[in-house]
């Protein structure tokens, strides 16, 4: 009986450990299932970790091309103003010199137009003076003809 019992300890010692193992064998089946869902979601991870640095390393790229592009723009605006700046001074100018010029016409049409009246005034005073200083002098030549002519 003792062998039996021994026997049948250490049978129950054997499926105890059979169940034991089998059960450690399912925990181990069971997380090496976890590690490899753990694992495929790391890499699902650093994908999508890769992909966001790399949008972010083209978004930088991106960023600095229209940071470039606009400090041309704000060059060529800057250009372009100093430019205008140049051509408004010439304008100015240009505007004040043809205002002179202007300016200097009007003043000679006016001086124009004054001795122009003037000479018509002197003219006329000319035109008068003739008449008063011819009549006399016509009729005292006509005078002096009609006296002097040979009456026959």
């Amino acid at each position: 009986e003792s062998i039996l019992s021994y026997l049948r300890d250490e049978y129950e010692k054997g499926t105890s450990a059979f169940r034991e193992v089998e059960s450690l064998r399912v925990q181990l089946r069971v997380q090496g299932e976890l590690i490899e869902r753990l694992q495929n979601e790391r890499r699902e991870i650093d994908a999508i970790l890769a992909n966001a640095f790399k949008a972010q390393e083209d978004e930088r790229a991106t960023i600095d091309a229209l940071k470039y592009e606009l400090e041309c723009a704000y060059a060529k605006l800057s250009e372009r103003d100093s430019l205008l700046q140049g051509q408004e001074e010439l304008y100015n100018r240009r505007l004040a010199l043809e205002m002179a010029e202007f300016k200097r016409r009007m003043e000679n049409d006016l001086q124009s137009t004054r001795l122009e009246s003037e000479l018509q005034l002197l003219r006329a005073e000319n035109d008068d003076l003739r008449r008063t200083k011819i009549i006399p002098d016509a009729a005292y030549l006509q005078a002096a003809w009609e006296r002097d002519r040979p009456h026959s």
